[in-house]
């Protein structure tokens, strides 16, 4: 909860780059007087919040068009129109 409520109070911190971290040190060691405890907790969630993007990353680069020999996505180089119609010679 305090490392939600800090985030929030620091919003403007691009990904939050130790602003976490400070928070959950000054925390941990308040209530245990041991630092060192609340840094590893802060890198644990760190590191958890970068398996979770690369998760979503790889998932979106599954499903993106053209992956995995699908070939081009849907109108990809037809412009926005589409393919040209076919058209019979002589008309």
């Amino acid at each position: 909860a305090v490392a939600q409520l800090v985030r929030a109070g620091f919003f403007f911190v691009p990904a939050s780059l130790g602003v976490t971290e400070v928070a959950m040190v000054l925390v941990t060691d308040a209530l245990t007087g041991r630092p060192s405890l609340g840094f590893a907790v802060a890198l644990i969630r760190r590191a958890r919040e970068l398996v979770w993007i690369a998760w979503g990353l790889w998932l979106g680069w599954l499903e993106a068009p053209g992956v995995l020999g699908a070939g081009p996505g849907p109108g990809a180089g037809t412009g926005a129109a589409g393919p040209a119609p076919d058209r019979a010679e002589g008309s």
